[in-house]
């Protein structure tokens, strides 16, 4: 896969927000009420570009519920296949104008396997802005989990991460897909972390 350049803030190809490949895609509540920065990072572990579909579904539809309706102060995007790739190098300010620029850029991204998830995470955390990720991905295989466990019990400074992952792809154009989220809090030198599971089925 071709590395996508990161944009600077400034950076403006502003388009209206493209059709969703699945318009029933369900989106749990991830987005959240925050008041910090938020970085959605999309994992596609499997090589599926059906499964990647519904992961732009997902982040697009997160990014445009916190326009309309919460209150984010800055975001970013990362998306890891077979290499890291961020939307911008660093968070922006949450406007729909950034906001249809990330989806756009979304859009664009094509299907490799062989993703390191723990990588986009220590990607996403070396901005010293970000509060909150949410790491967005189409499976979670054992050790994916295990290693983001370690990832996040080295640091007690990490932030909060949110594990997305599809449970369940639609049977049809008609179904939603089901997604899963794990909340994961670091706890510092225990060297462990807190695991809340919320579940979200069709």
């Amino acid at each position: 896969m071709t590395r996508l350049p990161a944009l600077s803030p400034g950076d403006t190809h502003t388009r209206d927000m493209s059709s969703l490949h699945h318009p029933s895609c369900f989106c749990s509540r991830c987005p959240g009420n925050h008041h910090g920065a938020v970085t959605f990072v999309l994992g596609a572990l499997d090589g599926d570009p059906v499964k990647l579909n519904l992961l732009k579904d997902y982040v697009s539809k997160a990014l445009h519920n916190l326009v309309n309706g919460l209150r984010a102060s800055s975001f970013n995007v990362i998306y890891v296949s077979d290499e890291v790739s961020k939307w911008c190098d660093r968070t922006v300010t949450w406007t729909p104008e950034t906001a249809n620029q990330a989806i756009s850029w979304i859009r664009t991204l094509t299907c490799d396997s062989g993703a390191d998830p723990a990588e986009a995470l220590a990607a996403a955390v070396e901005d010293p802005s970000c509060h909150m990720v949410y790491l967005v991905m189409d499976a979670l295989p054992p050790r994916i989990l295990q290693n983001i466990y370690n990832f996040l019990a080295r640091d007690e400074n990490t932030c909060s991460v949110n594990v997305v992952y599809l449970l369940e792809e639609p049977k049809d154009w008609q179904r939603e897909g089901a997604f899963r989220t794990i909340n994961l809090k670091p706890l510092g030198s225990s060297n462990k972390v807190k695991e809340l599971e919320l579940y979200f089925t069709t």
